[in-house]
């Protein structure tokens, strides 16, 4: 993104979600019911809400950015322009770390049930989709680096940007509002229903059904990002006081995603809460986040399974039954996680963005040489 069209208040809401979602799954292996920081889970059980709202911010922001090449229709330097910049921006973090994860996984899982069964956790098959971005809403189980489900399906949501945003772009406020509040609906009545068999699904077709109405909200929401209701102060508190509440509260949970488009508005609105996520700790946190999301559970599996394990073998410590031993492992491991995000950002995204736009660039010229010299 341009610098002059980078929100940073977003960013900031970005690293703070990111951060969230990375302190919930290297958790999950100390938090668990009957270990000593069981307390935690119910915090941060509602990370699946993050999730939702980078789908909400993603429609966002491709409209900001690319909105105006597909507003009135779309051809095919638009089309180009547009994909060579979201394979850019996500392939060379994601291969990254399924690489590392392949290399540290292969030798352990080469001839057991998980790799040669197509249905195990680290299948050839489901390695082969990861490799192709396809794996979240192809494969039905949770794959290689689990977290990528959500960038795997993001993909899709790309395929249908340059379709809606025409359509979005002629709606009138009135149809923009009825459109979020349907596509905001889908996923409310998938949580509520448990129509996956799984609350919040993360793989398989119904996937499509959680990400792609979100996407489509985050794209209606950009027309309303100017409206003086979301810089009430008053209005603000009610909707960040409500949100967590109906998170913290099973039975009302799924309600939250009704909400996420608010959140969103009141972030880029109130002047206040875009001050606060605008500060540059988090504006950083923010321009590491999609390393630090893609790269964390590296560190859960390979950090903390690993010394739980070592520790109990080794030494006879029981990590996981001392709440001083797991705070601290789960300290040293958002601390890792964190130094493991910005490394990836500076020597994998940052350069890997400019090499894949440079090789398809340079792909596309000559692409235009051979058209221009064969009429």
């Amino acid at each position: 993104m341009a610098a002059d069209q980078r929100l940073h208040e977003l960013d900031g809401l970005r690293g703070l979600l990111a951060l969230y979602v990375a302190v919930y799954h290297l958790a999950a292996p100390l938090s668990q019911p009957g270990m000593s920081l069981a307390w935690l889970h119910p915090l941060l059980e509602p990370a699946w809400f993050a999730v939702d709202m980078f789908f909400v911010m993603s429609g966002f922001v491709m409209t900001h950015v690319h909105g105006a090449a597909f507003g009135v229709g779309y051809g095919s330097p638009a089309l180009r322009h547009f994909f060579v910049a979201r394979v850019a921006r996500l392939y060379p973090v994601h291969l990254f770390a399924l690489v590392v994860m392949a290399i540290g996984i292969l030798p352990f899982a080469l001839h057991k049930p998980e790799f040669t069964s197509p249905d195990g956790r680290f299948a050839w098959t489901a390695g082969l989709a990861s490799l192709l971005m396809l794996h979240g809403p192809w494969i039905a189980q949770r794959t290689w680096n689990y977290p990528a489900w959500s960038v795997s399906a993001e993909m899709h949501a790309y395929l249908i940007f340059p379709l809606l945003a025409p359509l979005i772009a002629r709606l009138r406020n009135a149809g923009l509002a009825a459109l979020a509040t349907a596509c905001t609906l889908v996923p409310f009545v998938v949580y509520q229903f448990d129509l996956a068999g799984e609350t919040h699904p993360t793989n398989g077709l119904i996937v499509l059904a959680r990400v792609l109405p979100l996407f489509a909200v985050g794209m209606a929401a950009y027309r309303f990002r100017a409206l003086a209701a979301m810089r009430s102060t008053a209005v603000a508190c009610v909707a960040f006081v409500l949100v967590p509440v109906l998170l913290l509260t099973p039975a009302s949970s799924a309600l939250a995603v009704l909400l996420a488009p608010i959140v969103l508005l009141f972030a880029l609105g109130h002047p206040g809460v875009r001050g606060a996520l605008s500060r540059p700790g988090l504006v950083w946190l923010g321009r590491i986040s999609y390393s630090l999301y893609m790269t964390h559970a590296l560190v859960e599996m390979f950090g903390v399974d690993v010394a739980v394990r070592r520790f109990a073998r080794s030494f006879h410590i029981d990590i996981v039954a001392n709440p001083l031993a797991s705070a601290a492992l789960l300290l040293a491991a958002v601390g890792a996680a964190v130094l493991l995000g910005a490394a990836t950002w500076r020597w994998i995204e940052v350069p890997g963005r400019q090499l894949v736009l440079r090789l398809l660039a340079r792909r596309g010229k000559a692409r235009a040489a051979l058209h221009f010299s064969n009429p």
